[in-house]
């Protein structure tokens, strides 16, 4: 690909990938901040909070790795919209959550969908720039991402005051929407590589690992 970083297909590609990313990044910092009134209002104690927060990093960083090989696989902007839909199911599961195990549950599905956006999100501005502006473009991706990561705690403590800890899940819904809206109508699709195979078996033992030494980790002091 050719695109040029001032052109609309290169406005559209960074838009896209900033919002995707920032959105995985953003989800645990405003649940950080919203941690005592989701323990209130579910009447759990450390140790299950202690999962709300894992259970979004088992399983992202168990598919980091398989997430990279199935944008190769299928493309890039293909796997980008993917986890939009992943990301926002989880968090509509979340949001909805009566009990700590469901809401495990729906960071746990967010966790699939951030590992699609983050693997995807770099890949797709490093394959979609040409040549002599790849560089420049994957670091206004980076400044802006961080940037607006760093709105995160503020809009999640806005949230909470005004609102509830569910609303840290519906509220950034808007960045999936618009991420999506983006990446349909401006996004061009990366070259793929489908005679490429994906690791299932090491994803699934990263999966085993990280979750037991979650597991041995959370228990461990109580039992």
């Amino acid at each position: 690909h050719d695109v040029r970083l001032h052109s609309g297909e290169g406005r559209a590609v960074i838009a896209a990938a900033v919002l995707g990313s920032a959105l995985a990044y953003m989800s645990d910092d405003m649940l950080n901040v919203a941690l005592p009134s989701v323990s209130d209002d579910l009447g759990v104690g450390v140790s299950e909070m202690q999962w709300v927060v894992n259970g979004y990093f088992v399983t992202m960083l168990s598919l980091m790795l398989t997430a990279g090989s199935l944008g190769d696989i299928r493309g890039h902007r293909r796997t980008l919209l993917t986890g939009l839909a992943i990301f926002a199911a989880g968090a509509v599961v979340a949001a909805t959550a009566p009990a700590v195990s469901l809401l495990v549950a729906g960071r746990a599905v967010q966790g699939v969908g951030a590992a699609l956006l983050l693997a995807s999100g770099l890949a797709l501005v490093n394959g979609s720039f040409c040549e002599h502006e790849r560089s420049r473009a994957v670091g206004v991706y980076m400044g802006l991402t961080a940037v607006a990561t760093a709105t995160g705690p503020a809009l999640g403590g806005l949230l909470v005051d005004l609102v509830s800890w569910r609303a840290i899940f519906v509220a950034p819904l808007v960045f999936p929407v618009a991420a999506a809206l983006v990446t349909y109508t401006a996004v061009p699709e990366t070259p793929n590589t489908p005679n490429r195979g994906v690791d299932t078996k090491g994803a699934l033992l990263a999966f085993l690992t990280i979750s037991t030494l979650s597991f041995a980790l959370i228990r461990g002091p109580t039992g």
